[in-house]
């Protein structure tokens, strides 16, 4: 384990670890114990960095199931209530590096599910509000190695997507990209990152197979997280 990693760990409370432990769950394809163990951990308090995990397993469940949208309204509403949360914490304390992340990835998460249903511009502005908050995250914070998975994504999309969405960029003035940078950090968040490992192998995977033509290095990412997730049959 990376010494970001190492010191995250040491910075996630209790209930925090139980929801990271919940997370694993989902990944490794047990999806509804996963969701009971979340609903566990914040039964007395629910914690915000509990309530983002929980989405991501929302979001891996919505993914993989192969259905249509019926679920996305109150994903969008669940994604809405954490940005508004992150926002109150940061009106009292426009430091609050915690909250700055948490206001971020929720807007990475909102992109998330309108790229799945291609909905380019909604993608495009919630993947803008992302990067804004994600820089401001600071290096010394025990969350900053998690904010570089969404910066290494935007960094990589925003310079490879098709031209149709770089239309898109355009007339939204939206910042560009730097596809070599952004893989660099992608990389280096696969060592360095503890919540989104998992997250940044699937998209490592992605990346290596459609982009850049690095079929063993996505063999590598496959086989390291069918290691880790027996359970999961996809």
């Amino acid at each position: 384990m990376s010494l970001a990693a190492l010191l995250l760990a040491a910075a996630l409370t209790p209930q925090e670890d139980a929801c990271r432990a919940a997370l694993e769950l989902a990944y490794d394809g047990s999806t509804g114990t996963a969701l009971a163990r979340f609903a566990e951990a914040q039964s007395e308090r629910p914690e915000p960095l509990c309530r983002y995990l929980e989405l991501l397993a929302r979001a891996w469940a919505i993914e993989q199931s192969g259905n249509g949208p019926s679920r996305d309204d109150d994903f969008h509403r669940r994604v809405d209530a954490l940005v508004a949360l992150a926002d109150q914490r940061l009106a009292a304390d426009p430091h609050d590096g915690r909250a700055r992340f948490l206001r971020g990835a929720g807007q990475g998460l909102h992109s998330r599910l309108y790229l799945l249903r291609w909905q380019r511009r909604p993608a495009a502005r919630a993947a803008a509000r992302l990067r804004e908050d994600l820089l401001l995250v600071p290096q010394g914070d025990a969350l900053w190695a998690e904010a570089q998975f969404g910066l290494g994504l935007y960094d990589y999309y925003a310079d490879v997507l098709p031209r149709l969405f770089k239309l898109v960029r355009f007339l939204l003035g939206l910042p560009g990209g730097d596809r070599a940078r952004g893989l660099q950090t992608l990389e280096t968040a696969r060592e360095q990152a503890l919540l989104h490992r998992t997250e940044v192998q699937a998209q490592l995977f992605d990346i290596y197979v459609y982009h850049e033509g690095r079929d063993d290095d996505a063999l590598r990412e496959a086989l390291d997280l069918r290691r880790r997730y027996p359970g999961n049959p996809l």
